[in-house]
């Protein structure tokens, strides 16, 4: 990248110093990357699509690590298929990609959301109605499938 950025004017210079800064923080997706560069006012439209060519070609944007990082990520904070597919689509990654992620086979989804709800309620399932509404609820809104939701519940 060294090259590219010699020829390039300071303005895009440092557009590319912003783009080193948030690529140094965490990975970004591309479309995120390409939105973040345009509230900057010294990041012109016409020049963002060509840094992020470079980035790319340097391997130091990758829509396939931010997709990886991002299931890691969710993975860690309790989160479900649903909330991490959708985290990831909003975010501009492949829905090839997306999937691929996804359907690895080191993740036991089962497994995730009975993690989950013993930190949520512990060993015992609540026996009342209005409990196990509001766990199923709750496991929902982390992103679980509603099948993996009533296998886990018993309902």
């Amino acid at each position: 990248m060294r090259k590219a950025r010699g020829k390039q004017s300071s303005c895009s210079r440092s557009c590319l110093d912003v783009a080193y800064g948030l690529l140094a923080r965490r990975e970004h997706s591309r479309k995120e990357l390409h939105w973040k560069l345009q509230q900057r006012e010294n990041c012109a439209d016409t020049d963002i699509d060509a840094l992020l060519d470079a980035l790319e070609a340097d391997n130091l944007l990758s829509d396939e690590r931010y997709a990886e990082a991002v299931v890691h990520a969710g993975l860690q904070r309790g989160h479900g298929r649903l909330k991490i597919r959708n985290k990831l689509r909003e975010t501009g990654v492949s829905g090839l990609l997306v999937e691929r992620y996804l359907d690895q086979a080191d993740i036991n989804w089962y497994e995730q959301i009975h993690q989950v709800r013993l930190k949520k309620v512990g060993e015992h399932l609540p026996v009342e109605y209005a409990a196990r509404a509001k766990l199923s609820r709750f496991l929902a809104s982390r992103g679980f499938e509603t099948e993996l939701i009533r296998e886990e519940l018993d309902l």
